[in-house]
């Protein structure tokens, strides 16, 4: 006999009238455009839930319904809670924490100077810590899920040994050396053993300054002093 309450699915693909997904025990079934919990409906936010996994309660006949699964759990105000990243756009994240399909502002989803947009920080399905800044109506916060990476100051500072925050955008494949960013046209360059995802955050040591480039006033070698957020690289 078939169990047919709360079960976790697979998004599958994109179907004329909803989502197609795997169930855990091998069946698939749709989810209908209205049950599938979409901050609106339309192809770009159904298609970044092509691939995750999410929770689904039976509707019958072969139909299931995200949004009545949700079913939120109360939050309370200062808790970090574990949540995964639902969509993104440039400056906006959704995150599923317990229950809630949470908005998550852009001045709350980041520390600091980001180059680029939210798109290159996070990706659908990647799990992230929050804090909740108001139960209810619920607010949350990944930004203040992270220990402050300035050590309470306004900006970072450049100068030999000082620390500083920034965000890798690439590796020099040259040296093996991370190029991360930390203001508008200030470039290090940070060796790690095992580089990260791009969009991995960090605090590095200024060790000393290097000539400025064209697109960079400020480029220095950096001593890595330790991950803010490390994403692992996608397979």
């Amino acid at each position: 006999m078939v169990d047919e309450g709360r079960r976790t699915a697979r998004v599958l693909r994109i179907e004329g009238g909803g989502l197609l997904v795997a169930l855990d025990d091998g069946r698939e079934g749709v989810v209908p455009w209205e049950e599938a919990a979409l901050p609106e409906v339309n192809f770009a936010y159904a298609l970044e839930l092509v691939g995750q996994e999410v929770a689904v309660v039976p509707l019958g006949e072969g139909r299931w319904s995200r949004l009545r699964a949700l079913d939120p759990l109360p939050l309370a105000a200062g808790d970090v809670r574990p949540g995964v990243v639902r969509h993104v756009e440039d400056r906006r994240l959704w995150v599923e924490v317990d229950g809630h399909l949470l908005d998550v502002p852009p001045k709350e989803a980041a520390w600091g100077y980001v180059p680029g947009t939210l798109r290159d920080l996070f990706s659908p399905g990647e799990r992230v810590d929050v804090r909740v800044l108001r139960a209810e109506p619920p607010r949350v916060s990944v930004r203040q899920a992270i220990l402050d990476p300035f050590g309470g100051r306004d900006k970072n500072v450049f100068a030999p040994g000082e620390e500083v925050f920034g965000y890798v955008t690439d590796v020099d494949f040259g040296t093996g050396e991370l190029l991360v960013v930390f203001a508008p046209r200030v470039l290090g360059y940070v060796a790690v053993p095992d580089p990260p995802e791009s969009g991995s955050s960090l605090v590095a040591r200024v060790v000393a300054f290097r000539e400025p480039t064209p697109l960079w006033d400020t480029v220095f070698t950096g001593e890595f002093v330790r991950w803010v957020r490390r994403r692992e690289k996608r397979a």
